[in-house]
């Protein structure tokens, strides 16, 4: 079923719909209330002049009126540039939103708010056209009967929406995904997990972020089942609201990624929520980030009492470029995690089985599967340009029906995927079983003496030390310019823990040297981790800091 199908086909319901939560308010609007809102505002939209094939970059705070706009650009033709909301006081925020808009052409801004004038007053550019986007109120009153909307066909191939990568911090990369990605994309996940109409969805993710959107939003639709929107502020801001929300209308799929979990593993007002029940929830989607085995165990440990179940763990695999997921674990999967010998980890670039028989004993970590390939998906890992055999670490191709083609930066459209139709996801892995285990980003890679430390493996063992499990930790590696050898910098952000400075860097610097045999050159305490704004961990910029000498040594 195309997606315009889909969306004609849900449109029919009543009762079943979208329930926004957020600022002390819920508003539910039914499929069909979504639907002819959608319908008047593209109406709205081709009064103003836009046609099919345009641009709409949204500077949209206001969960139902996003939702309005991007069915509208749906069944109108109209092309959405989903854009995480700036800050105008932020100046490489500002550069980065004027860059994008002068990469298209036949492009506009829609807002919610009336912020927009300060917006141009602080960039000084009056040829950015900015349009305020109507309220429900107001697209009450709005009559369409003269330009009433005539059925628009659509080609599978065409341009849905451009979204932008979340790491786009220089040049913004907005990946192109068609109509047949999503399409593709939606059942690829459906023949994976089994979700039907009873499901209910709960996400706080932003909906400019591909796994708020697709796996959020667009997902329930195709399943016809009831969700539940709110924002990353309420799900940080009412932590105890969001979990007795899961419990109160019986949430059978959410999202977490691992900087989530750990976000809820460090919750501490369990009091306040000991009698709600997590026993329905049946899929707890976890990705956008790499897997943290260890988390997902502890989170297990910390909320089963609530009724949480560890099968309940759906580790997901995908990104922006991909259109969502790539590999999905099964809900009955039994194969997890692989225990893995650190020594040959770290020597060999391979993942080997542990044997207790090994001269180090322990010297092992826990990593996890990410899935098996979803259907009409292959994935190879390439070492050099050579496929490597099971268990060495590569750099992870993917080539499937999700995957989009193209990306539009600085006005220029280039591809995405190479002759042979395999995209480079920029990821290292391996395949064991059948099963996919991404073991960091190729950019996050340390060179180190001759050694390739991936900086989560190093932020791992150090969030795994006894008394410092609730504190946060990033990892680089810096060449000294006096000595030109490699040097390893950890930084900390300190939870409320009873310890002084120098017993922290004793036990971080024990357990990391024993761990990977280097030393720790510096321990930096700092107030705050640099995060975007979904809360991913921002290592290169923590490492240009150092650079600039910003912090004291």
């Amino acid at each position: 079923m195309y997606l315009n199908n889909v969306i004609k086909e849900v449109s029919k319901f009543t009762d079943l719909g979208v329930t926004f939560v957020g600022q002390g308010e819920k508003i539910f609007l039914s499929y069909k209330d979504i639907y002819d809102y959608s319908m008047k505002l593209g109406s709205w939209m081709n009064d103003k002049g836009i046609i099919k094939g345009d641009f709409i970059l949204t500077q949209i705070d206001n969960n139902v009126q996003f939702i309005i706009l991007f069915w509208s650009c749906l069944i109108y033709g109209y092309i959405l540039v989903p854009y995480e909301n700036i800050s105008i006081q932020n100046e490489r925020e500002v550069e980065n939103l004027i860059k994008t808009y002068r990469g298209f052409q036949n492009i506009r801004i829609f807002t919610d708010g009336d912020k927009i004038k300060e917006f141009l007053n602080n960039v000084k550019m009056e040829t950015i056209e900015i349009i305020k986007i109507p309220t429900i109120i107001e697209l009450k009153s709005y009559d369409e009967t003269n330009n009433k909307h005539k059925s628009i066909s659509h080609e599978g191939k065409e341009i849905a929406l451009v979204m932008h990568t979340s790491g786009s911090t220089q040049s913004p990369k907005g990946v192109m995904i068609s109509r047949e990605n999503i399409h593709k994309n939606m059942n690829q996940i459906l023949n994976k997990l089994y979700i039907s109409q009873k499901d209910i969805f709960v996400n706080w993710m932003s909906l400019t972020h591909v796994a708020g959107l697709m796996l959020a939003h667009i997902l329930p639709i195709f399943t016809k089942s009831n969700q539940v929107l709110t924002t990353p502020k309420y799900f940080i801001g009412s932590t105890c609201e969001y979990l007795r929300l899961l419990s109160d209308i019986n949430a059978s799929v959410t999202i977490l990624p691992n900087f989530a979990l750990e976000f809820l593993l460090n919750f501490s007002e369990e009091q306040s929520i000991s009698d709600i029940s997590l026993s329905k929830l049946r899929y707890l989607i976890n990705g956008s980030e790499l897997i943290n085995y260890n988390n997902n165990l502890e989170f297990y440990r910390k909320y089963s009492k609530y009724g949480y179940r560890e099968e309940a763990m759906t580790v997901v695999y995908g990104m922006t470029e991909t259109t969502s997921a790539v590999s999905i674990h099964s809900y009955d999967c039994l194969d997890r995690y692989y225990r893995c010998d650190r020594e040959v980890y770290l020597n060999e670039h391979t993942i080997s089985p542990y044997s207790p028989s090994n001269i180090k004993k322990d010297n092992f970590f826990n990593i996890a599967f990410v899935g098996e390939p979803l259907i009409e998906n292959e994935i190879k890992i390439l070492n050099c340009g050579h496929e490597v055999k099971e268990g060495m670490i590569g750099n992870v191709y993917i080539k499937g029906p999700s995957v989009a083609k193209s990306y539009i930066s600085e006005g220029k459209i280039l591809p995405l995927v190479n002759d042979d139709g395999f995209f480079n996801t920029g990821d290292m892995g391996t395949i064991i079983k059948n099963k996919l285990i991404i073991t960091g980003r190729e950019k996050d890679i340390i060179f180190f003496n001759g050694l390739k430390i991936y900086a989560g493996e190093i932020e791992s063992i150090c969030k795994n030390i006894t008394l410092l499990e609730k504190c946060e930790f990033v990892a680089c590696g810096i060449i000294n310019l006096e000595t030109l050898k490699d040097e390893l910098v950890i930084f900390v952000q300190k939870s409320e823990i009873d310890m002084k400075e120098e017993e922290i860097k004793k036990l971080i610097k024990r357990e990391v040297g024993k761990a990977i045999n280097q030393s720790v050159s510096y321990i930096i305490f700092v107030d705050k981790i640099d995060k975007n704004k979904i809360g991913k961990k921002q290592r290169n910029i923590m490492k240009k800091r150092f650079e600039k000498g910003e912090f004291s040594l």
